[in-house]
C-alpha cells in the first residue's frame, strides 16, 4: 500500500484552485469582451472595470445572462454576482 504525503495533497489542491480562478477569469473575459476588463474572481464574485457608465448600465441590464453564459462556458455555476466600477 502506498501513501501520499499531506503536503503534496495540499499543494495539488492549491494548484487546482489557482488554475480554476485563472480559467474563470479567462472565460469571463471572453464573454464580457470589449465591454469591460475582468479584474478578479473570488467567492463567486466577479469584479470588472468598465470604461463608461453606458457600458456599466449594459452589464447591469444583462448581468443574469452574462452570469449564465460564463457558467455555461465553465460547465458549472461558479459565478454568482458581477460587480463593476467605471474607470480604469
Amino acid at each position: 500500500m502506498s501513501f501520499t504525503s499531506l503536503t503534496s495533497i495540499f499543494a495539488h489542491k492549491a494548484h487546482q484552485r489557482a488554475i480554476g480562478a485563472a480559467q474563470i477569469v479567462y472565460e469571463a473575459q471572453k464573454v464580457v469582451g470589449g465591454d469591460g476588463q475582468v479584474l478578479t474572481f473570488k467567492n463567486g464574485n466577479l469584479r470588472l472595470s468598465v470604461k463608461s457608465s453606458v457600458a456599466a448600465n449594459q452589464i447591469k441590464i444583462n448581468q443574469t445572462a452574462l452570469i449564465e453564459k460564463i457558467n455555461q462556458e465553465l460547465g458549472r455555476a461558479l459565478v454568482k454576482k458581477i460587480y463593476f466600477r467605471v474607470g480604469s
